[in-house]
């Protein structure tokens, strides 16, 4: 029995053998009656999870934002104070700490712009016309010297793609942060990663992403796009999140598949909007 709301199938509810008998008319109708209901019910399920979890990043944004605020002057502070001992020490052991200091200093700040991405707008400040595959190139260039010292070998597939209304920035820094993570999974051993443009496809056009490192379990990658979830040591979790805001704001979608030793394969899912 398919169960749909709004013209949209969100499940099928399938009938084994009966223990006695036959299902006979009488019952058929009643549960073909039932599957209306019940598809409510689901589709009601899935907005109040969805619900939930708007609400739950929102309440994550406006905290990172009331962290970074309190935290970037003192940061700035104690970097130009490192600087300055960094310069007028006659030390070189001394020199080297306060490089230190500023060089964690930039970790940090690093740290809290991803968390204050958490508290931007649901929809994307400007959309303009968007050229994917050029995007991708213009984001793979800031990272191809990164890739090669990692001794990670690029393959890059942009098959032609018509434009989309689309907020570059945004979509540029999601890109980089899927990249990044792509990296992560192939240091320090190095391998393979896969981009490619797929032709598009009824209105849609996915950018894959594959790498060739360690792979995740189904536990892991139900929970890869949790904010501040990680497996990495010293990670801060928030790159893939940052990654499903954006898409999600382009009303896209990503999916990821993997299995541990084999890899991880991520497609983005974007419109191709007429412009």
């Amino acid at each position: 029995l398919p169960l749909a709301s709004r013209g949209a199938l969100l499940g099928v509810a399938v009938l084994g053998p009966r223990r006695a008998g036959i299902y006979r008319y009488g019952d058929l109708r009643a549960l073909a009656a039932a599957a209306t209901p019940v598809a409510l019910a689901l589709e009601n399920a899935l907005l109040v999870g969805e619900r939930a979890a708007r609400e739950r990043l929102a309440a994550l944004g406006a905290l990172a934002a009331v962290i970074v605020h309190e935290i970037k002057n003192p940061l700035g502070i104690i970097k130009v104070s490192a600087g300055t001992l960094r310069r007028r020490s006659d030390d070189e052991s001394y020199a080297e700490l306060a490089r230190c200091i500023e060089d964690e200093v930039d970790r940090m700040d690093f740290t809290c712009r991803r968390l204050l991405e958490l508290a931007r707008p649901d929809e994307p400040s400007r959309r303009t016309r968007c050229d994917l595959g050029a995007l991708i190139r213009e984001t793979l260039a800031l990272l191809e010297p990164d890739l090669r010292a990692a001794g990670i070998a690029l393959t890059v597939d942009l098959a032609d793609a018509p434009p989309a209304l689309a907020d570059p920035d945004g979509l540029r820094r999601a890109l980089l942060n899927l990249l990044l993570n792509a990296r992560e999974a192939l240091v320090p051993d190095g391998g393979r990663l896969d981009v490619r443009l797929a032709p598009p496809r009824a209105g849609v056009i996915d950018i894959v992403v594959t790498d060739s490192g360690r792979g995740m379990d189904e536990a892991t990658r139900r929970q890869l796009f949790r904010p501040f979830f990680t497996t990495r040591l010293g990670g801060t979790g928030l790159g893939l999140a940052i990654v499903k805001r954006v898409v999600e704001e382009h009303h896209g979608a990503i999916h990821v598949e993997s299995k541990p030793g084999e890899g991880a394969r991520f497609t983005v899912t974007l419109p191709v909007e007429s412009v």
